[in-house]
C-alpha cells in the first residue's frame, strides 16, 4: 500500500482488531484504532460468550486453560504489544461486552 498512499492505518473490530494489532507489529503505520478487542486470549476463548464450546472442546482433550494460555501466549497483544509500530493508536473499549469482556479489552489499553 505504501507504493500507492501517503498514509497507511488500519482499524478491525473484535478478530478484526486483534489482526490489526499482529499487522502494526509488523508493519510501521500511521495509525491504529481497535474496537471491541482485548488481550489475554486465553481469558476471552475461556470466558467469551461465543467461545464457550472451544472450552467444551479443550476440556474434552484434556487440556486446560493453562495450555491455552501457553498456545494462544505467542500471538497475544498483550505479550506482543511492545512490538507495536503504529505512530498513533486509538483504542475504543465496549463496557458490556459478552464475547471480548471488558477486563480484557483494558489490559490491551495498558
Amino acid at each position: 500500500m505504501r507504493q500507492h498512499y501517503k498514509h497507511i492505518g488500519l482499524f478491525g473490530m473484535s478478530s478484526g482488531g486483534f489482526q490489526s494489532c499482529l499487522a502494526a507489529n509488523c508493519e510501521e503505520v500511521e495509525f491504529l484504532f481497535c474496537f471491541m478487542t482485548g488481550c489475554n486470549l486465553w481469558d476471552i476463548t475461556w470466558h467469551g460468550l461465543l467461545t464457550r464450546h472451544v472450552k467444551t472442546d479443550v476440556l474434552a482433550k484434556g487440556l486446560d486453560k493453562e495450555d491455552v494460555r501457553k498456545v494462544w501466549s505467542i500471538c497475544d497483544e498483550g505479550v506482543l504489544g511492545h512490538n507495536n509500530k503504529a505512530k498513533f493508536r486509538k483504542h475504543y473499549i465496549t463496557l458490556y461486552d459478552q464475547v471480548v469482556m471488558p477486563e480484557c479489552q483494558f489490559e490491551l489499553w495498558q
